[in-house]
């Protein structure tokens, strides 16, 4: 199957201008790298570039941790000790540390969380256009994205299922405020109807590859930087998702058509992270609908957002 990569898209239309989506980074970004910056530019990417290449080298000769991949173990234990050294105020801290990033023609240092709110930014558009009455989460760690799009369309069900125990936990503990903190509120891209609408969000801990849920079960499943994490189980994880869905499957991730060579492709081979082809997709039974590319990422990875019917 061939698919146009320069559409932002084919059946479907979010709306979103890039003026939009540069709102949504702006608190985010620390600084802009101009046309006087790139002597300067070329020596951060010059050094992430060697970095990466030496992980890449050590990945590729050595194994992932002296043997096997990035198996469900290694992701559980690694993301486990994660989500129980940090708190959702970190992960949505605009003084977050900045880090090189590009979108189209521009460049800038900027902060992790910005990019994940641009994200968030596309699946409201696409919870709008689509109007689901059922939502799941696959790979929710801590909650950040429920929290968001469950305040902005409290009549919607969401679901969550994440491999460790806390982050599952950390929902959990949020479900006892009456509602989100003021922080969470102002990291929403689009205004909140129901600050309180958290409480209804329901979580389990448990693997992607084996979803403990119906067959159509959900009007869409969602994945943001999960699925880079589900490389070694990727046939499984495919698969339930086709299973569990009724309608649509959206997946703001980092195909390899984004990711096809130089650090990019190094980075991702280095941290044994998902390694998808668009054109793989309709062999899990999900069609595209949606492919696009057009939002700020991280020099050495790039996201994009397909949306497909399942």
């Amino acid at each position: 199957m061939n698919l146009n990569l320069d559409a932002p898209a084919a059946g479907l239309d979010l709306a979103l201008s890039r003026t939009r989506i540069a709102e949504t980074l702006a608190p985010f970004v620390a600084r802009e790298i101009g046309p006087g910056d790139e002597e300067e530019w070329r020596a951060v990417l010059a050094s992430r570039g060697r970095k990466i290449l030496k992980r890449r080298l050590h990945r590729q000769f050595m194994g992932w941790m002296t043997g096997g991949g990035r198996g469900p173990d290694v992701v559980q234990d690694v993301y486990g000790r994660t989500w129980q050294e940090t708190t959702l105020a970190r992960l949505v801290d605009t003084d977050a540390r900045a880090v090189p990033c590009v979108w189209g023609h521009r460049r800038m240092m900027a902060a992790a969380p910005g990019l994940k709110r641009v994200h968030l930014l596309h699946l409201t558009r696409l919870i709008d256009v689509l109007r689901p009455k059922s939502v799941l989460e696959v790979g929710c760690g801590m909650g950040v994205n429920l929290f968001v799009l469950a305040a902005r369309f409290p009549e919607i069900r969401f679901h969550g299922i994440d491999l460790t125990a806390s982050g599952i936990e950390a929902i959990r503990a949020m479900a006892e405020h009456e509602n989100l903190p003021q922080y969470l509120l102002d990291y929403c891209p689009e205004p909140s109807r129901d600050p309180g609408a958290h409480r209804r969000i329901e979580v389990r801990q448990g693997s992607a590859a084996a979803l403990p849920y119906d067959d159509n079960g959900f009007d869409l499943i969602y994945s943001i930087s999960a699925l880079e994490q589900m490389e070694a189980i990727r046939v499984d994880v495919m698969r339930q998702l086709k299973r569990v869905a009724k309608g649509h499957v959206a997946m703001v991730e980092a195909f390899r058509d984004w990711n096809r060579w130089g650090m990019r492709r190094n980075y991702i081979v280095a941290q044994d992270y998902f390694a998808c082809r668009l054109n793989e997709l309709p062999g899990y039974g999900l069609q595209p609908l949606l492919v696009s590319n057009d939002m700020p990422s991280k020099v050495n990875m790039a996201h994009g957002l397909v949306v497909a019917s399942a």
